[in-house]
């Protein structure tokens, strides 16, 4: 997977969300993919779920986009999705709503049924934009 490396992609990571303490959940995600990516460490997944179910604008947006890169290299990644949709906090599932496009084929139509039955009204209507987006 390629990567600008560890240390510009943490310069990266600070100048998208505007400072370093609004950063943290994503200067960790980058540091556990590398470590993934480098093998001596394998604490990606829950650095992603992490970053994506808790934090700001900005890091849950990159959590995911780094999400969708690990599943195209390695698809035991696509549960990841699976396990977000179904979070109890509907903030996540309604985050992962927003990503229902870049979801692999895969996994797309599943996930897309179950959150546009979703008891949250946001999340309910964001998945069913998506879906007529793309016409799953």
């Amino acid at each position: 997977m390629f990567t600008l490396g560890r240390d510009r992609e943490i310069e990266n990571a600070i100048k998208h969300v505007g400072s370093k303490e609004k950063a943290a959940l994503l200067i960790t995600l980058v540091d556990d993919l590398h470590n993934y990516l480098e093998g001596t460490e394998n604490r990606i997944e829950e650095s992603i779920k992490l970053a994506f179910a808790d934090g700001c604008t900005g890091v849950w947006e990159s959590a995911g986009t780094w999400l969708r890169k690990l599943c195209n290299e390695n698809e035991s990644f696509l549960e990841v999705w699976g396990q977000l949709a179904e979070s109890k906090k509907a903030n996540t599932r309604f985050r992962v709503a927003c990503f229902l496009e870049d979801i692999p084929e895969e996994i797309q139509k599943e996930i897309g049924e179950k959150l546009r039955h979703d008891t949250s009204r946001k999340v309910k209507e964001m998945s069913e934009a998506r879906i007529e987006e793309m016409k799953l």
